[in-house]
């Protein structure tokens, strides 16, 4: 087997391991919805919810493992043309998602719940899934090449269609019989031609990267107004505090998160808009569905958020430097865990919480 293939088959190989045991799970689900109804829930969470996100994370591996692991500079500088190292990624990585994506639907539609909804309702949902997989195929290769991080990138490429799709549905929502073909036939030429265009956008993004990505500056928040002068100005009388600079340094490396959190806070108020003021769903079902669920997108931030605070150490090449630090390791790790933690609850349990209210508590 040609050694690029193997590389190739070897980022993939983590993800898609765990994205085919997700979709087995479906088979773990009983018939029955009466028997051990908490099981059933937590197999439902796994089949639905934590099996599409492990396809979105397989998608970013592809050029995503390659970025955090720094070996994508020495990617383009091999002996072989971009062309056949950028078509034997896409063609593995479709290959994959393909599996990934019969696997799936095949332990769906055996299942006898499944059997049991209207013909119709069955069609819709073959289409979602369908155009889901398309859709994060497409926005997993242009997303990593377009912003190299890999936290951004599993944003956008769920926001960006949603995007997409809000702004159909704010249009022609008003969901009437008659409307409703045409919502659902505008909703896949949209989302059909965003996969083709972000497919050859990131080929050719791809064809032409560069081994410094331009970021557009530094991401910083902005200083407090005065607390700076005031700082410089108390002179020799500043007194060393460590541990207040280890909380700034963890608070510090979240904030790609922070601006992350903000446009999904944003696109989570609008979809609350589309679902007050947009009229009656019930003739769409999945996109009842995913209006009435976003908010489960913020259970994603914990994972993010854990990810960075050590991910962003090693890309800023602050790792090694932390453990020569004047402090205990000890102390170092607790602070880390603990604004870690505090991050995690503010942004995958009170941000939802204010957004949604008491509708998505459990009774």
């Amino acid at each position: 087997m040609n050694a690029l293939i193997r590389k190739e088959i070897r980022l993939l190989l983590p993800s898609f391991v765990i994205g085919l045991l997700l979709a087995l799970s479906m088979w773990l689900i009983p018939d029955d919805p009466g028997l051990a109804p908490d099981f059933d829930a937590s197999l439902g969470v796994l089949a639905f919810l934590v099996s599409p996100a492990m396809l979105v994370m397989m998608t970013l591996s592809s050029i995503g493992r390659e970025l955090s692991a720094g070996t994508f500079s020495l990617l383009l500088s091999q002996p072989v043309s971009r062309s056949r190292v950028w078509w034997t990624k896409t063609l593995l990585l479709a290959a994959a998602v393909w599996i990934l994506w019969v696997v799936w639907w095949f332990s769906l539609s055996s299942t006898r719940n499944f059997l049991a909804i209207p013909r119709e309702d069955r069609n819709d949902a073959f289409l979602t899934a369908l155009i889901f997989a398309i859709v994060v195929y497409s926005g997993g290769l242009w997303t990593t090449v377009f912003f190299r991080q890999l936290a951004a990138a599993f944003w956008f490429t769920l926001l960006t269609p949603a995007a997409m799709a809000l702004v159909i549905v704010g249009v022609l929502g008003k969901n009437t019989d008659e409307a409703n073909p045409v919502l659902k036939f505008t909703l896949v030429i949209a989302l059909s031609l965003y996969s083709i265009a972000g497919f050859f956008v990131a080929r050719w993004l791809f064809l032409r990267a560069q081994d410094t990505h331009w970021t557009g500056g530094e991401i910083t928040l902005p200083d407090v107004r005065g607390v700076a002068g005031w700082f410089g100005r108390r002179g020799e009388r500043r007194r060393r505090r460590p541990r207040a600079a280890l909380w700034v340094k963890e608070f510090q490396l979240h904030q790609s998160q922070y601006v992350l959190a903000g446009l999904l806070a944003l696109f989570h108020l609008a979809v609350i808009a589309v679902r007050k003021f947009g009229g009656d769903f019930k003739n769409s079902p999945a996109l009842e569905f995913v209006l009435e669920h976003f908010w489960v997108l913020w259970t994603a931030m914990p994972l993010l958020v854990g990810s960075a605070a050590v991910a962003e150490e090693r890309k800023l090449g602050t790792l090694e430097g932390q453990l020569c630090l004047p402090s205990r390791r000890r102390t170092q790790f607790v602070i880390k865990f603990a604004s870690t933690l505090l991050l995690s609850i503010g942004l995958g349990v009170v941000m939802p919480w204010l957004l949604e209210g008491s509708r998505i508590l459990p009774d």
